[in-house]
């Protein structure tokens, strides 16, 4: 179950060293929500984007931890921050400027070429969803699965610039 800790709370070279202590999981996700996202967001943002919708950007990237590996819809998540279609995709693309996050397009075999429309996006590490969600323990199998696959994708990432998502047919 050292796989499962990891993926939680073991992204950050302090949260491994707190783990590695036997420091409370509650503490050390408390450390990465306030000591290394809330900075970012609430801190940064602000700083070198000149961003002041810093309570929308906590609710999109609450958003984007609790649904990392899936499918985004610019549609949904306008109407769920009260923020603009252009001004969400504005800052999800900042999310991935600043490598908080990353996405990857669908491939269409038939087409032979990349559907831009319809993007996925992860998350850096699976730690910052648990972080987000406040989640204490790693027995929510479906967003285990997620996290994992978020996990693997980051890996991946690693070893080529160009990954794609195609959806099985049958």
């Amino acid at each position: 179950d050292l796989f499962k800790k990891f993926i939680q709370i073991g992204a950050f070279p302090d949260t491994a060293l707190a783990m590695k202590r036997g420091d409370d999981v509650k503490e050390i996700l408390h450390f990465i929500k306030s000591g290394i996202v809330d900075k970012i967001i609430g801190r940064d943002f602000r700083k070198y984007f000149r961003l002041e919708e810093i309570a929308a950007d906590r609710k999109l990237f609450a958003i984007c931890g609790e649904e990392t590996g899936s499918f985004y819809s610019l549609t949904r998540l306008s109407t769920e921050t009260k923020l603009s279609q252009i001004t969400v995709k504005k800052h999800l693309e900042i999310f991935e400027k600043t490598k908080l996050i990353s996405t990857i397009s669908k491939f269409d075999r038939k087409l032979r070429r990349e559907v831009s429309a319809s993007k996925k996006w992860y998350l850096a590490h699976p730690a910052i969803g648990y972080a987000l969600a406040g989640r204490l323990t790693t027995e929510d199998t479906a967003y285990l699965g997620h996290a994992v696959e978020t996990y693997l994708f980051n890996r991946l990432k690693l070893l080529s610039s160009k990954i794609y998502v195609e959806l099985g047919r049958g």
